[in-house]
């Protein structure tokens, strides 16, 4: 992603301080909310810092996954099951669709 790219605003919010910024229409970024004094802005906000973990439309649940660890690391347990569930969720609906594609185009 060019460093340019202002990723305060938009993404896709995974839990309080983790998004996906998307970096093309295929691709995203692991972006995590940072309140520590280096990472924020003017204001004393907290600001959106890139990890440099990147993943694709069809990784979307293991930047859920990873999420998760961190956020199990951190001591947010309820967040972490919150996300965990959602995760299945997604991987259970996309299971679905690829199962229906293929019962659709294949007989």
């Amino acid at each position: 992603m060019p460093k340019n790219v202002n990723i305060e605003t938009g993404g896709l919010l995974l839990a309080e301080d983790w998004k996906l910024y998307p970096i093309d229409e295929r691709n995203w970024e692991l972006c995590h909310r940072y309140a520590s004094d280096h990472h924020k802005a003017k204001d004393n906000t907290p600001r959106w810092r890139r990890c440099g973990r990147y993943y694709s439309y069809n990784t979307i649940d293991q930047a859920m996954l990873y999420v998760v660890d961190q956020l199990i690391a951190d001591g947010c347990r309820d967040e972490a099951l919150t996300l965990a569930q959602y995760a299945a969720g997604y991987r259970d609906i996309c299971e679905r669709v690829v199962t229906w594609f293929m019962k659709g185009t294949l007989g």
